[in-house]
Parts: structure tokens; C-alpha cells; sequence
């Protein structure tokens, strides 16, 4: 049995996570986590409140280390140079999660599109600001004259990112069909990556800087 502490929330959210990300919030039962942790039932409550609290605390948790390592990397470009490469970790970040976690990201979206008043207000913290990091970095690199000021950096960071989910979350079974490239395998991730960059740096530039 494992004491009450400051690390025993932190357990619970990691255990949880992946059991969550498997069996589907209905499918993972308090049972499960527990088992999983070696803890009482009555710790969930405790922390939590409960299932429905432990389940988005690992969605909460999740959307913060997403954030904390958007925050690192995109830091306003002031070069075309700096532009490309902090755009390029980026997009390493979002394949390599979708390949490392696809399961849980089906949840997420699942759980985003039910509405629900305590997901809206975990995405607002994490996800959301994400999204408006991203937005921030193109229009900062507009302004610096990187890329073109025609473009709307919103609507190109909701194209970045509705893309980039859409070809991802492809079912495995269907880029068979499509020969698409296999994210299980490092070299596609990366050819994947290249290309992003490729149609969306050279779309996004300015002349003088081609």
C-alpha cells in the first residue's frame, strides 16, 4: 500500500492515463487504477472527487506538457532561418505525440467534441493555448517580414493543425490503400515533417526571401 504524499496524485495520473487511453473512459474502471497503482479506491475520491475528476485531470495533465514545450519552442522567430527550424521541432512534437499517442489523442478529440463544461474548460487552459501560441508566432514572423502579411495567421494555424490531426489519425488500414507513409517508421515521420515544411514555409514566404 502506498502512503498518502506528495507524489501519490501525481501516480495516480500516470497510471491512469494509459488505462484511459486503452480501454476508453468507460472501459477503465476505478478497479483497474487501483490494481494498477497498488492504491485504495478511496484515494481517487480523495484527489479527485472520483473517476470523472481523475480522467480529466489526465487530459489537464497531458494539454500541460504539450504547452510547457510549445512555450520552449516557439519563441518569436527573427530570422526566416530561426522561422523554419522552430517550426520544424514543432511539428517533430506533434508527429512523434500523435505516433506515441494515438490512443489517448482519440479520447481527447472524442472528449472535445462532447462539450462538456469541464473538458471547455481544461482545453481553454492547455490545448487552446497551444493554438494561440501558434498564432502568435506567425503573426510575429509577419511582422517581422518573414511571412507574407496577406495571410491570416489564425486561419493558417487552424489548417497547420485540422491537416496535420486529419492525416495522423488516418486509419492504419487506409494509408495501406492510399500508400501513405507509416508513422511507425522514423524516416517517414521525418519525410512527413520535411514536407509540412516544405509546402507551408515556401507557401508562407516572402519573395526576398527565397
Amino acid at each position: 500500500m502506498i502512503k498518502k504524499g506528495t507524489n501519490t496524485r501525481s501516480l495516480l495520473i500516470e497510471k491512469a492515463t494509459p488505462l484511459f487511453a486503452k480501454k476508453g473512459y468507460d472501459g477503465a474502471t476505478i478497479k483497474d487504477i487501483c490494481q494498477a497503482t497498488g492504491m485504495n479506491v478511496s484515494l481517487v475520491s480523495y484527489y479527485f472527487g472520483g473517476k470523472e475528476g481523475l480522467f480529466h485531470a489526465c487530459i489537464e495533465s497531458f494539454g500541460e506538457f504539450g504547452l510547457r514545450t510549445a512555450e520552449k519552442i516557439l519563441v518569436p522567430p527573427k530570422s526566416k532561418q530561426e522561422f523554419d527550424i522552430r517550426l520544424s521541432l514543432f511539428l517533430d512534437e506533434i508527429i512523434n505525440i500523435h505516433f506515441e499517442h494515438i490512443e489517448l489523442l482519440t479520447l481527447i478529440h472524442k472528449e472535445m467534441e462532447s462539450q462538456s463544461q469541464k473538458s471547455s474548460e481544461v482545453f481553454k487552459k492547455t490545448f487552446h493555448k497551444v493554438f494561440e501560441l501558434l498564432v502568435a508566432f506567425f503573426s510575429t514572423a509577419q511582422d517581422n517580414g518573414i511571412i507574407s502579411k496577406e495571410l491570416d495567421s489564425r486561419l493558417c494555424t487552424s489548417i497547420l493543425f485540422g491537416s496535420i490531426k486529419s492525416f495522423l489519425m488516418v486509419n492504419p488500414k487506409l494509408r495501406k490503400v492510399f500508400s501513405l507513409p507509416d508513422i511507425e517508421n522514423p524516416a517517414s515521420r521525418k519525410k512527413i515533417r520535411d514536407n509540412y515544411i516544405k509546402i507551408f514555409c515556401e507557401g508562407f514566404c516572402n519573395e526576398k526571401n527565397n
